[in-house]
């Protein structure tokens, strides 16, 4: 069987498409074969960075973020160092090594409460409209328990919580000239971490890479069922094309007289 060579890692991410799929984590950690992803939007990257250096210069300032005050413990991690290494998702930041496997995810900043000496992870995102509720612990809680996992695994005892802040769009306004403002309006959403469940997550997703074995897929996983449906489809024409050949090398010719008493006047 064919294995990669190059030394495998996981990610908060590849644990979701573990839960999602285990046959399509599988092929893509051992095979390296992806699910296409289409067409990724820039306008989120380049909110990211935007958002990045917003909170570098509230962390200058010794601040929080406006409109997170009250809102979230503590203020906001005063290492830079430390928050550019965390932020290196290639695992030369925030890692934890695993039976062997490292876990390893870039965090986009941190918060630390001077009374606790506790910490707790903060992450933004962008979206079209405020978030549902319950949406946060169903995209993001494996996200959220790993950092936990890592921080906690490194030395950096946490609160156990993740702090989501959510910026969507409230608002367009013509500034001057060629400029034109567009104001986001800020929620975050708090929820419950815990390393323990990222812990059991990974053990069971190495499992399954080092069984030897191609996992069954997820009832639920699109990619799966098309594939599926796709091979079934392409068996049926191949054997429908196999029968119509046949039918036609099998198909008698008219049969030729072989003696004078087979000729007919």
């Amino acid at each position: 069987m064919y294995k990669r060579k190059r030394e495998l890692k996981l990610s908060p991410s590849a644990l979701g498409d573990f839960k999602t799929c285990p046959r399509c984590f599988w092929f893509d950690k051992i095979h390296g074969i992806k699910n296409p992803r289409g067409i990724f939007p820039s306008l989120p990257g380049g909110m990211d960075r935007q958002l990045k250096k917003y909170y570098d210069d509230c962390r200058e300032n010794k601040t929080l973020p406006l409109e997170l005050e009250d809102k979230v413990p503590g203020n906001l991690y005063q290492n830079f160092d430390d928050i550019d290494r965390f932020r290196s998702p290639f695992g030369r930041g925030l890692c934890v090594t695993i039976e062997g496997i490292t876990l390893t995810g870039g965090l986009d900043d941190l918060l630390y409460d001077e009374e606790t000496k506790l910490y707790s992870i903060i992450d933004y995102k962008t979206r079209a409209s405020e978030p549902k509720e319950g949406a946060t612990e169903q995209y993001y809680q494996t996200q959220g328990d790993c950092y936990d996992l890592m921080l906690n695994s490194n030395g950096m005892q946490t609160t156990h919580k993740a702090y989501f802040a959510y910026y969507f769009p409230n608002g367009v306004k013509h500034l001057r000239n060629d400029v034109v403002g567009v104001y986001f309006k800020c929620e975050p959403v708090e929820i419950s971490t815990d390393p323990d469940r990222a812990l059991k997550l990974s053990q069971a997703a190495i499992q399954c890479l080092r069984s030897g074995e191609m996992p069954e897929p997820s009832k639920d996983c699109e990619m799966c069922k098309h594939i599926e449906k796709r091979t079934a489809m392409q068996d049926m024409i191949e054997h429908a094309d196999e029968v119509k050949s046949d039918e036609q090398v099998e198909k008698p010719n008219p049969k030729a007289p072989d003696t004078e008493d087979d000729i007919r006047f």
